[in-house]
């Protein structure tokens, strides 16, 4: 499956940096994640002053995609913590 990323008028990819996240168990049975994000620096800095709400994401999982998402999860922290100069952490 291809994935066709939101992007900016300039052609990067769309990025909202996450600022917080609560797991929670819905229904008894599926794994649920509450992702808090912004939009943009100057969202940030009235997030961090409590100017203004961050956004945010209800998402549901069975708890087969929980895994396999937190197995991707770990592939993607072992990979982004390796410094591309070579030079370690």
């Amino acid at each position: 499956m291809s994935v066709d990323f939101e992007k900016s008028t300039d052609g990067n990819i769309v990025m909202r940096p996450v600022i917080g996240w609560t797991p929670f168990v819905a229904f008894g049975m599926a794994c649920g994640l509450r992702i808090e994000f912004v939009q943009n620096e100057e969202h940030l800095q009235a997030a961090l002053k409590n100017e203004r709400k961050p956004d945010a994401a209800q998402i549901v999982l069975t708890p087969q995609q929980a895994e396999l998402l937190a197995q991707d999860l770990m592939k993607m922290v072992q990979t982004a913590s390796v410094r591309p100069d070579g030079q370690g952490e």
